[in-house]
């Protein structure tokens, strides 16, 4: 039984430091979006400045993808972790009722 639940706090350490990565990749989005934002309120017009904007808008696609994916990494580790859970739960329950599996 020990091995699970060391095996719940690496995963509760990986959970947390994935989230911290959540909070850092959804301030960089806002402010890639931001940029974005006034870059398109700007009169330039060139071949540079349509670059700089396409490459902008290439960095905000891309940080939402990234995002996207964090956030499901996040969601199938608490899942494992609840499943881990589970079965620190069950072996519990066996060794009181005191049956062997």
């Amino acid at each position: 039984m020990a091995v699970s639940y060391q095996t719940n706090d690496t995963t509760q350490k990986e959970i947390d430091k994935i989230e911290m990565i959540d909070e850092v990749l959804h301030l960089t989005y806002n402010n890639a979006c931001d940029l974005l934002l006034r870059l398109e309120g700007m009169q330039w017009e060139g071949e540079h400045f349509d670059h700089i904007k396409a490459m902008l808008k290439m960095v905000v696609r891309y940080h939402k993808d990234i995002k996207t994916v964090n956030k499901e990494l996040i969601n199938t580790l608490k899942g494992h972790k609840q499943r881990y859970e589970s079965i620190e739960d069950l072996q519990t329950y066996v060794l009181l009722k005191g049956m062997k599996l």
